[in-house]
């Protein structure tokens, strides 16, 4: 079992993986339902392209964190064929300073955003959705993604004369 910080940011970025994992299937679900009305009944839903928007919206949110704890985001190590660990030392923690502080302001810009709610006319045209919990779920997103990055900066620090990161592929 893991402990220590990693294990305490385990548990809401799994939360907001399985909540991200519902939205893709419920994603599916209204694109599917969305195709059969519109072209084979000719029946175009009022409303559902609010919907299907604000139910992608809700699966990339979930879908950042999770995907950078496990890994799972597209990335290429030029620097560490050309220059090794002796290069990647630096060009890490200065990626990872800059996504940290990238991700903390999207954060915080995303979160006041949301905070003004349907006074400011944040809602979907034709249903009137309030953008503002899809606001907060991105901000949480982008929050935890720059714990993940904090978490990888410090092991990369900590593994400083280890000949690679903990965090890179093998």
């Amino acid at each position: 079992m893991k402990r220590g910080p990693a294990a305490l940011l385990d548990l809401p970025i799994n939360a907001l993986g399985g909540l991200g994992a519902v939205a893709t299937v419920l994603l599916v679900g209204i694109t599917f339902v969305t195709v059969i009305w519109r072209y084979v009944l000719g029946q175009p839903i009022y409303g559902i392209d609010d919907i299907a928007k604000m139910t992608l919206v809700a699966t990339v949110a979930c879908s950042l964190a999770y995907g950078a704890r496990r890994h799972a985001h597209v990335k290429v190590d030029i620097l560490d064929k050309v220059g090794g660990r002796n290069v990647t030392r630096f060009t890490d923690i200065f990626a990872r300073l800059i996504g940290i502080a990238t991700l903390a302001f999207t954060a915080k810009a995303v979160a006041v955003k949301g905070s003004c709610g349907l006074l400011c006319g944040n809602a979907t045209a034709d249903l009137t959705i309030p953008h503002m919990p899809f606001y907060m779920l991105l901000a949480a997103g982008f929050s935890l993604y720059a714990l993940v990055l904090v978490l990888e900066l410090v092991a990369g620090l900590r593994a400083w004369s280890e000949p690679r990161d903990p965090h890179e592929e093998q």
